[in-house]
Parts: structure tokens; sequence; C-alpha cells
């Protein structure tokens, strides 16, 4: 063999680890971008999963109220206080100091709280929100194995246009209101007293009245 043909012969062998190598290494970098594509989704599908949560945890600070009769005992009693989580997954107080506050309670499955929340979503859209009355939502009594579920879908579906909070699996702000049917609203002034409950759906004129209820108190 000539000298030539043994050189070209060792540069072949020379070449042939190192294309080897060359692909392994390529061969390891995808592997590890695919991985950390894979963890990337994962956690943003846990992240959105854990801001959705249909209920939670909540704090009830103050004496529950007794369920509402035909004669509303509670006028006058101080409201209880709740905190916890939002629908969007936000800490949420039910109360703030000095604001008046209409409170409305709707169950997911309810009838009469999909007709209420899809009239006042529209109603409230249209006419806009009192700078100086709170409204807030509580999701309640959530079931999994019945309609309209989830409700965090349906209110987003209806245009909500207020905070929601999310009520616990063992309904703990409802009872402290002393709700009796679906839906359910209570009224609380400034002072932070309740000034008046509903039972039922209340329509567009009677909601601005208890609107107008929490702001003078009478």
């Amino acid at each position: 063999m000539s000298r030539s043909g043994s050189r070209a012969s060792s540069k072949r062998a020379a070449k042939g680890p190192y294309i080897w190598l060359v692909g392994i290494v390529l061969v390891a970098v995808a592997a590890a971008v695919i991985m950390s594509l894979l963890r990337d989704d994962g956690s943003s599908t846990d992240a959105g999963a854990a801001a959705v949560a249909e209920t939670n945890d909540v704090t009830i600070d103050g004496a529950p109220l007794p369920e509402l009769q035909e004669v509303d005992s509670a006028v006058g009693s101080p409201a209880p206080q709740a905190t916890g989580t939002s629908l969007d997954g936000q800490p949420i107080a039910l109360l703030e100091a000095g604001t008046p506050t209409v409170i409305g309670f709707f169950a997911h499955w309810c009838p009469h709280c999909q007709a209420e929340v899809d009239e006042l979503s529209k109603h409230l859209a249209s006419t806009g929100l009192a700078d100086d009355v709170r409204v807030i939502a509580v999701s309640t009594s959530v079931d999994s194995t019945r309609g309209n579920f989830p409700p965090s879908a349906w209110f987003e579906s209806e245009g909500w246009p207020t905070p929601v909070m999310t009520d616990d699996a063992n309904d703990s702000v409802a009872q402290a209101y002393g709700l009796s049917a679906f839906p359910f609203w209570a009224v609380v002034d400034a002072d932070g007293a309740v000034v008046g409950r509903s039972a039922g759906g209340i329509g567009v004129d009677r909601f601005d009245q208890l609107v107008e209820l929490a702001r003078t108190g009478r």
C-alpha cells in the first residue's frame, strides 16, 4: 500500500469516533429540550387547574345568622365576615370595611339562579356598577354530578361582572348567612350590619332596590 493510501485510511479511521461523538451529543441535547418542554407544559396545566378550583377553604368570623323566615330576625345583626378564594384563584374577603355590600348566593344547577345571573349580568353590563356599593357573588352548593357544572365556566359564559367567592364543600358561607332557598340575597350596610335578606329570584327592579337599601340602610 502507498503512503498516500495509508494516510487516507488513517483519516477515515479518525473521523469515525468523532462522528459518533457528535451524534451522541446531538441526541442528548434534543432529549433535554423535549424534557424541558414537557415540564413547562405540566407546570402550566397544574397552575391553570389550581386557579379554577370550584370550592376552597373559607374562614368565617362572626356569629352565624338565623335561617331567613317570613319576619327577618337577622336585620340589625352584625354580618359575618368570610375570607377565602375567588373563582380566579385570588384571596378575597366577602365584606370591605365601610363599604355597603349586596351579596348574591348562587348554585350552578339551580334554574332560578341561572335565570337570575343571566338577567342581572345583562342589566349590569348596560347600567354599570355603582361606585359606592359593592356587589359580590358566592358560588355555593357545588355538585359535580349536577347540571351546568362547573360554575367557573358558567359565570364566565354569562359575563358576570363582579367578584365571585367560592364557598367550601360544606357551604359554610351560605350557612353563615342563613340561606333558605336559591338564589339568596343578603344586604349589608356601611357599618357591617344586615339590613335585609331575600330568598328566590328578585329580578332587575328588586336588585336595584337592594343596592339602594345597602346604600341608605332603609
